[in-house]
Parts: C-alpha cells; structure tokens; sequence
C-alpha cells in the first residue's frame, strides 16, 4: 500500500473513522463517569545506607559497596511491600476506622464515612469493636488469625477498597528514588484524607519492623558472644583459684624465684663444702705432722683422752655456731646474733681449757727436730680445734644439703603441676580476652548498625487538595484516538486482505492484460449534486477514452465493418450495459452501428430497435462461423459493409453458450468485470480459452471502481460540456437478457 493509497483510505472512510473514535470516546466517557477521582499522597524516607557515618570505620571516610547498598535497599522494600506487612497495615487500618465514631476530615471524608458505615461495616464486623484502639485491633488480630472463615478475613484478604490486601498491593508502591539512598512511598486511592493516613500507619509500622528486625539480628550475634565470655571468665577465675590455692597450701610465693635462689643456696653450699673438707684435710695432714714431730705418743693419748669431753663439746658448740652462721648467710645477716655471740664465747672458753689443759699435761721439751714442744704443742691444740670445728661444720654442711635435697624433691612436681596450672590460666585468658574482643566488635556492630540504618522521615505524607481530573478528559481522547485507530487498522487489513480487481496494476499482474477502461462505481458514489456531476463526468470520460482505444485497436482494418466482441467470464459483470453505451456513443458520431445480443427462449425486450437485434441462443449458434449463420430476430441490411462497427455481446465465457468458430472473425475483444470482485482460478481458464480461440487483441473493461482509482488512471476529471447521449434503454431498468 502505497502513501497516496492510504491518503485515498482515509479519504472514503473519514465519517466511518470519526464515528468508531466518536463512539470509543463515549463509551470510555460513561465507563470513567461513574468512577470516583483518584487521590495521591507521598512520602520520602532517608535510609542512611550510603550517606550516614560508621562508627566501626575510625580512618574517617566511607567507602559503600554498590552491591551491598542495593541489597539492603532491596531489603527495605520487601520489609515494606510485605504480604505480612500489607496484613497488618489493613488491619491497623479497619481497627482504625471502626473506632471513629463520627466523621473526621482529618482521618475520612463524610461521604466515605457514610460509604462505610452502611454498606462495608457489617454486624459481624461491629462486634469487633473495642472500648479503644488497642482492643479493637487485638480483636480484630485474633478474628484474621482464626480457623474459621469470618467477615474480618473476607475484608482483610480481598481486593475491599482501603482494607484490602490486594487492593494495597495494587495502589500503594515503594521504590527507591533514582541512585540514592532514598525510598519514596506512594499511595493512591480515592480518599485524600485516607489517602494520607493510610502512608502514616504504614510508616510506623515500617519503622517498627524495621527497627525489631535490625535489633534482632545484631542481638543474637551479642548475646552468644556475651554468653561465651561469661563461660570463659568462669572457666579463668576457676584456674586462678586453683592457683592461689596450690601456692597458698604449698607455701609458694614466686616459684621461678624460689627454685632460683634454693640452686644458688645449694650451689654456694657446695662450694663450701668443698673448701671445708680441704681445710679439713689440710688440718688433718697438718695435726698428722705435728704429732710426728712431738714423738710422745702416749702423752698424746693421754691428752687426747683427757680433752675428749671438751673435743665433743667443741664440736658441738662448733657445729651450732657454723649452723648459725650458714643460716645467717642463708637467710638475713643479723640473724642469732645473740646466740652466735654466745656461742663464740663458749668456744673460746673450751679453747682455753683446752690450751691449759693440754699446758699442764704435757712436759715441754723440745722436739726431736729441736723445735720447742711448747710451740708444737700449741700448734697441735689449734689443729684439733680447727679440726673439730671443721668436722662440725661439714656436719651442719650435709645435713644442710639433704635439707636442699628434700626441698628439690617438693619442688620438681610442684613446678610441673604449676606449670599446668598457668597454661590453663593462659588457655583460659586467652578465650576469656577473644570472646570479650568478640563481644566488643558485636556491640559495636550493633550500635553502628542501628546508627547507620537510622530511617528518618524527610517528607512526610501529605493531604492531596482537589484538582481537575485531567485523567478523565485523556482517557477520553486515549478512548477517540483508540476508536479511530481501531477503525482504522481494520480498514487497513481490509485493503491488504482485498484481492479484488479493484486497480488497473491488480488486473495487469493477474490477468495480463490492459485495461482498456474503467467506469466509477454509481452505487457508493456521492447523493450530492456535485458529487453525481463528477460521476457523470467520469463516466463520459471513462466512455470516451474506451472509443478511443477501440478506434485505435481498429485502425489496422480499412474497410467497414469493425467487429467488436463485448464479454465476461461471469454473469452480472455489466458487459450489457458496457456494449449499449458504446453503441450509442459510436452512434453519436454519425456511425453506423449493428449491436447483437442473445436471446434466450424467444422474448425480445421491448426497446429493441432497427440496429439492436437479438439473435437466438441455440445449438446452430454454437456453430456458426459466420454472423449470416446466426438467427437473427429482425432484419439485417442487404450487406454488412453498411455498418461501420458490429458490437456483439455474447453470454459469459463460463456458461460455455458462445459460438467459439465466430470468435476469430472480430477485430477486438472487450472483457468486462467488476472491480470489486476477485479473480479467480476458474477465470483464468475461461481467459485462455477466449485468447486461444481468438485472434484479435483482447482489452479489459474494469466497472464499477471506486472514484479515487478512476481519478488515479484517467487524471483530473473536466465537468462535461455537454450531456452524453443515451438510449432509452439506459433510462430504464437494467436488462435482464444479460447472460
């Protein structure tokens, strides 16, 4: 379909578009009348997510995952657009207005509230009514939560205007507000005032959820954590007990220091040892010398004998002066002072009973070596004294180190049991100091999480005003323009799906053949007076230009005369009317013109005439070669050369009554057909056999067109000058020998 065609669509169908648009609007006008104006109100919320602070993050600035910022956002519309949410707000909502006992502008208009109060508030609902709110919703809470079907549950889960859940799935939306951090809620019915409460209960209630949903998932994390650090200190105080009370029982005040100052203490002992015991034997060797040189060894004896009692008190003296002094050295410096002075002086006494004892005893002569004995002798007292002090003291020494001994038997399990204990208390401390981390960083997650999803209200809901509904008047124009455009769509499918021979270009690619003419269709032709002069001056145009395609197609034959065969392959195609009009116009032209038609059963009709003859539908007329072998009702000239054009009509090609041996003898072929009509198989076949029989040109003569396509093929139409010349019968009904 080309621009100008759909031009020429529009052009014959405008009343027809106008009114489809014309009825669409009114139907869209009486569906939109009847409904109430629609009232919006909307709200914005901060969530914080991208913009607040975090008190984990002590670096200073904020570096906020997409991805992370996306989820939570997505998060808090679900927590928002909930099926459990919706729920609740409906029943918040019916709680509500079930408790308001008159009309409030602020809460509902005073239609709705009649609205309500007559015809969505039943019995049953009224019985759920409370003294306050809170006992009206809790009412309410256990009547939608019960088993049995009840009029609560059929308003909460229903499409029920204000208190259903899907009629606020439908009208109330949440959605984040370009690439920010903001939520932007939007509810739209048909109560300003509703409108604006219903978004103040869904935001309390959001903020709530909300609020315990976040309190909730960061306080379990707190309390495990709390829980396992309360273990722990247990489990540390216990192993510290256990070790103040293994050091307390077993004397222990620092155990590393102790054992530390016991190894010095018995190393210094060692040493000691080992210095008395070569003083000793250096005494003993020396005593050994002495007596050797003294040669008397029975006064020896018997001094030995004598100073036995002393010797063993000496010793023991000597031994608790060195006890006293390796423990002084031990432990503190001025420890048994007293009794070392005491001592000190008990054993210089029996040194010096010794010594006098010893003078008196022995005789003082000199040694053998010439030595005096008195000397030797003295030096001999001071070995023994040496000798039992030294003995005493290696007494106190070892018995001293089995003491040590015994001490390093205590120690040596105790360290390990110590030891045991302390990685306890470490093991344990260290739990104790994770878990107490733990238990810092979940607090503090907790606190930053609160902080940083703080929702706060930036706008809250407002109450709409009343305003023109615009919205009505566009769907009014959306309801023409869908009218018009429907209309107009159907039309168009109409012309693709139309495979009639409605254009010349249709006729050549299906037919293969010229249109020789096309007359205007006088049924959808216009009932105005201008309109029936362009139809008549299309139709004397379209008539002329026929004669003129015949003379043309005729030149080639000089001489009278021009045998012109008028046809269609079905009945009802017009050819009758085609060939009397052309008769008459050749006849207008001072022509002399024979038109044959066939009769069928001997009835002529009553306007035939001196040159329109009918010629009788027969079994001889099938066979004629000839027009002389046609019988003609009426008289013929003495010669045809008389007449300068022979029109004949025969009957439609798919009736098979045509006389097929004639047919070469005509100069052209006129094959009439309706352009409203389609061409079909069998047409073609009739075509090839007319193109097969005959030897002449065959042109097409297209009737009834629309007038867009006349003026397309034939161009500007001029107003005829003068009237076109018809016959009587054109003034009368159509022919009913049209076969």
């Amino acid at each position: 379909m080309t621009f100008k065609t759909f031009l020429q669509l529009l052009k014959r169908n405008f009343l027809l578009i106008l009114a489809g648009g014309l009825l669409a609007g009114s139907a869209a006008y009486w569906l939109i009348s009847k409904q109430k104006q629609e009232h919006t109100s909307e709200a914005l919320m901060s969530t914080g997510i991208i913009s607040s602070v975090s008190i984990e993050n002590t670096q200073g600035g904020k570096s906020t995952d997409r991805d992370y910022a996306q989820n939570e956002l997505e998060n808090l519309i679900s927590l928002a657009t909930a099926h459990k949410t919706r729920e609740e707000l409906a029943t918040r909502l019916l709680a509500r207005y079930l408790t308001l006992d008159q009309a409030d502008k602020r809460w509902i208009s005073t239609s709705e509230f009649e609205h309500l109060q007559e015809e969505v508030f039943t019995a049953n609902l009224w019985a759920n009514k409370g003294l306050d709110f809170e006992t009206t919703l809790a009412k309410l809470e256990a009547a939608r939560d019960a088993t049995d079907a009840n009029d609560v549950q059929k308003i909460i889960y229903s499409d029920e205007p204000y208190f259903g859940v899907e009629y606020l799935q439908e009208n109330l939306q949440v959605y984040r507000k370009g690439t920010s951090d903001l939520l932007r809620f939007v509810y739209t019915t048909t109560d300003a005032a509703i409108c604006q409460q219903t978004l103040n209960e869904l935001l309390a209630l959001f903020l709530d959820k909300h609020k315990t949903l976040k309190k909730g998932q960061s306080s379990e994390v707190s309390e495990f954590f709390a829980t396992a650090t309360t273990k722990s200190a247990d489990r540390l105080d216990a192993a510290e007990a256990r070790l103040l009370q293994f050091r307390v029982q077993n004397n222990i005040i620092n155990y590393n220091e102790q054992t530390r100052t016991i190894a010095i203490r018995k190393e210094d002992l060692d040493e000691l040892r080992f210095r008395e015991n070569m003083n000793l034997q250096g005494v003993a060797a020396t005593r050994k010398r002495v007596e050797a040189e003294l040669g008397n060894r029975s006064a020896l004896s018997e001094i030995n004998e004598g100073l036995a009692s002393l010797r063993e008190e000496l010793s023991k003296v000597s031994g608790q002066l060195a006890k006293i002094e390796i423990t002084a050295q031990e432990e503190t410096p001025a420890a048994g002072l007293a009794r070392k002075r005491e001592l000190q002086a008990r054993q210089q006494e029996l040194e010096e009973q010794m010594n006098r004892y010893v003078q008196q005893r022995f005789d003082f002569e000199q040694s053998p070596s010439g030595v005096q004995t008195e000397a030797l002798l003295t030096e001999w007292l001071n070995t023994i004294v040496t000798e039992e002090q030294g003995a005493a003291k290696l007494g106190v020494i070892d018995q001293r180190q089995q003491e040590f001994a015994d001490i390093y038997s205590q120690y040596a399990p105790w360290g390990s049991e110590l030891n045991e204990i302390q990685r306890e208390i470490d093991l344990a401390e260290d739990e104790y100091l994770e878990n107490l981390h733990s238990y810092n960083q979940a607090l503090l997650h907790q606190q930053n999480t609160l902080l940083s999803t703080n929702l706060e209200l930036i706008d809250s809901p407002y109450l709409p005003i009343e305003k023109p509904d615009y919205k009505r008047f566009l769907l009014m124009i959306i309801g023409f323009m869908g009218g018009s455009f429907t209309v107009l769509a159907v039309l168009i499918a109409l012309a693709f799906m139309d495979d009639s021979l409605k254009t010349p270009d249709i006729v050549r690619e299906k037919m293969g053949l010229e249109v020789a003419t096309l007359t205007p269709n006088f049924a959808h032709g216009k009932r105005t007076k201008g309109g029936k002069i362009q139809l008549e001056a299309a139709r004397e145009q379209a008539m002329a230009l026929l004669l003129q395609q015949i003379k043309v197609e005729t030149l080639q034959k000089d001489s009278p005369p021009k045998l012109i065969l008028v046809t269609s392959t079905r009945r009802e195609e017009g050819k009758s009317w085609i060939a009397r009009q052309t008769a008459d116009l050749l006849r207008a032209e001072d022509n002399r013109v024979l038109y044959l038609y066939p009769v069928e059963g001997g009835v002529l009709p009553s306007d035939s005439g001196e040159d329109n003859l009918g010629y009788e539908m027969s079994s001889r007329m099938l066979d004629a070669e000839k027009l002389k072998n046609l019988t003609i009702f009426g008289e013929l000239a003495p010669y045809l050369e008389v007449y300068h054009y022979i029109i004949m009509e025969i009957p439609a090609l798919l009736t098979g009554k045509y006389p097929l041996p004639l047919l070469r003898r005509f100069d052209l072929s006129l094959l009439v057909c309706r352009a409203n009509r389609n061409w079909e198989e069998a047409d073609q076949q009739a075509l090839k056999t007319l193109q097969r029989a005959s030897r002449n040109p065959i042109r097409v003569v297209l009737n009834g067109a629309d007038m867009d396509t006349v003026e397309t093929f034939m161009g500007e139409l001029s107003n005829p000058l003068a009237p076109l010349v018809m016959s009587k019968s054109e003034k009368k009904q159509p022919l009913s020998y049209d076969l």
